[in-house]
């Protein structure tokens, strides 16, 4: 099995679905961002690598069997600053990035194609007013595709976070696949933190709010302030559920807390992991953001995974990859019945 991994940041895809199948190869990475780039070449050596995938002449990519890409999400996402979040900004050149995978698929022919991006493109339309998710379909159909899509959660394939994304796949001249049905998982947070001795103090919330508008001026809740406060949560684990015990900034004009002013507990699951705005957690009674290590593994990354150097650029791109869990579901189920070899691999071990 060959695939080429678009879009392929630090290669959520490329684990996933060496994962599901014992004897994956990928013959292409395409991937913009630098920083990504070396880290996917550490973890995946010897793999070619192309940067701007408009520059790329599919013609010109080697053959393969499954085509791959988390296209970029920003246009989409509902956190993108757009008075009209519902309708695709005409302007925003990423929005249609998408038609290179079209073009490598009329190009190439492979015999598969994997998607990935926010839940919120099945609900965004473009400036015509038609849906986007039936716009990229059409496009795929018309080269020859069968194609189907699902909103998955990775909380339901093996990791404790709420992540949902769409998930586009195709046969080309075959049924229109199915995807996987996962179930909660049981783990919570506490489950994958790091076994700490004494805390690095930049992940702790004073010292990363420290600069911040929290301590500006006076009529701010302060930290302190807010420690006598605190409501401590005592429920215990609850699976399958974000659990927020408090508010650390509370400072917004309508008093609704932003996600990333809200302190979770471990004893629930992580909220989506971003390139921004991590999440705070009370870890027996320390106030701090996950590491990046931890960060790894609520999106599956192997312990193996060697991350980058710096611990704000790992934090971003874990934000900005994919889960490798339910790559592996997904594309076992996709091109399982083909007779393709695969192996289910355990990414939790040695916690």
């Amino acid at each position: 099995m060959r695939f080429i991994d678009t879009f392929s940041g630090i290669g959520g895809f490329h684990i996933g679905i060496r994962n599901a199948i014992s004897d994956s190869k990928c013959v292409a990475s395409i991937e913009i961002d630098r920083s990504a780039s070396k880290v996917y070449a550490r973890n995946f050596p010897g793999v070619p690598q192309h940067s701007d995938i408009t520059a790329v002449d599919p013609h010109d990519l080697p053959d393969h069997d499954l085509l791959v890409g988390g296209f970029p999400c920003q246009p989409f996402s509902i956190n993108r600053g757009s008075l009209d979040r519902g309708v695709l900004d005409p302007n925003d050149i990423r929005g249609n990035l998408f038609m290179s995978l079209v073009g490598i698929c009329k190009a190439k022919s492979p015999k598969y194609f994997l998607f990935e991006n926010v839940a919120k493109l099945v609900t965004t339309k473009n400036s015509d007013g038609e849906m986007m998710i039936d716009v990229i379909t059409r496009e795929l159909e018309n080269v020859g595709y069968s194609v189907s899509h699902a909103v998955l959660n990775s909380n339901d394939f093996g990791v404790p976070q709420q992540r949902k994304r769409v998930f586009i796949a195709g046969v080309l001249g075959g049924p229109a696949p199915s995807f996987p049905v996962g179930s909660t998982c049981d783990m919570v947070v506490r489950d994958i933190l790091e076994d700490w001795v004494d805390v690095d103090p930049k992940f702790l919330a004073e010292n990363k709010l420290k600069s911040s508008y929290l301590n500006k001026t006076p009529d701010k809740l302060k930290l302190d302030e807010f420690r006598d406060r605190y409501r401590a949560h005592s429920e215990g684990r609850q699976p399958g559920r974000i659990v927020p015990v408090s508010i650390i900034m509370n400072d917004t004009p309508s008093g609704i807390s932003r996600q990333h002013d809200r302190l979770y507990s471990i004893d629930g699951i992580s909220r989506t992991l971003a390139t921004f705005g991590h999440p705070y957690f009370d870890v027996n009674g320390t106030w701090r953001l996950l590491t990046p290590r931890e960060f790894a593994r609520l999106q599956g990354f192997p312990e193996s995974f060697v991350m980058d150097e710096n611990d704000n650029k790992s934090m971003k791109q874990f934000g900005n990859a994919v889960t490798t869990n339910v790559i592996t579901s997904v594309v076992s189920q996709l091109v399982g019945s083909e007779g393709f070899s695969t192996e289910q691999l355990s990414h939790m071990e040695g916690f």
